[in-house]
């Protein structure tokens, strides 16, 4: 696979695919009212390996 731009700053297509889910995950918890900080942040603790 090539590195090239694919979008914003990603060299990847992971890293873009990376980009969309947290650029989305923000936007749902802006329109829940929710910080989207704390969203991803909960996210990562339920992640987390135990």
């Amino acid at each position: 696979m090539s590195a090239r731009k694919v979008s914003q700053c990603s060299k990847t297509q992971g890293g873009a695919d990376s980009y969309a889910v947290v650029k989305s995950i923000v936007e749902i918890a802006k329109r829940h009212t929710q910080h989207p900080l704390d969203i991803l942040v909960g996210l990562q603790v339920r992640a987390s390996p135990r």
